[in-house]
């Protein structure tokens, strides 16, 4: 069931992408460089960044740094980490939707969406979570010794650009469809985990019965 949930989502929305013009995505957005200089987030506010386009906790060693290096993400900015090696053909890369700030490595790229009116930065999101960015990204890494992809070829990325008004209504879509998605696989848990009881229940009832 959830993978039928994803295909019929994807399958949606690759339809839909076809119809509209791809458009470089440096018209809609700009570096952020704020650093955490006056400390007003703490090291509880240090995250990492996932191949699988999310935040996790940070593995670096946290115990003596000072976190005035650190970059600030706000609420609904994107961070990518350069660095492409050694991550297989993925890309590390999130979307701040934690209605929160937090911190990354200075080392790590962050960046916004500054024209809501034409693009929303879910949809964007939802753009890199797609596998041709992470083909894109990797194919056009370079490097010797270790291969990046930098601010400029961010900036390069292409994407299908529909009306914002479509623009919500796919990441609406998506948002069902994700959430299908968690349904389905708690009940599969849940049912793992009734079936031995069930069948445990259905012994004892038996035994009983015949007594």
């Amino acid at each position: 069931m959830e993978n039928d949930v994803v295909a019929k989502y994807q399958a949606i929305l690759a339809k839909e992408l076809e119809k509209w013009p791809m458009v470089e995505i440096r018209n809609f957005i700009k570096e952020s460089n704020s650093r955490n200089t006056e400390s007003l987030l703490t090291k509880e506010d240090i995250v990492g960044v996932s191949t699988e386009k999310n935040f996790i906790s940070t593995k670096a060693d946290t115990t003596t740094v000072s976190t005035e290096g650190y970059k600030i993400v706000e609420a609904r900015f994107f961070v990518f980490v350069p660095d492409t090696s050694r991550r297989g053909d993925k890309m590390s890369l999130a979307f701040n939707s934690l209605n929160r700030r937090v911190l990354v490595t200075s080392i790590a790229t962050v960046f916004e969406v500054f024209d809501l009116e034409l693009l929303l930065p879910e949809y964007l999101f939802l753009q890199f979570k797609r596998p041709e960015f992470d083909r894109y990204a990797r194919f056009n890494s370079w490097g010797s010794a270790r291969e990046t992809f930098t601010w400029e070829d961010m900036c390069r990325v292409k994407i299908p650009l529909p009306p914002i008004e479509v623009q919500r209504a796919i990441v609406a879509l998506y948002t069902c469809a994700e959430e299908a998605r968690k349904i389905a696989a708690e009940a599969r848990e849940l049912l793992k985990k009734a079936c031995p009881a069930m069948v445990q229940s259905a012994a004892h009832y038996k035994v009983g019965a015949f007594r």
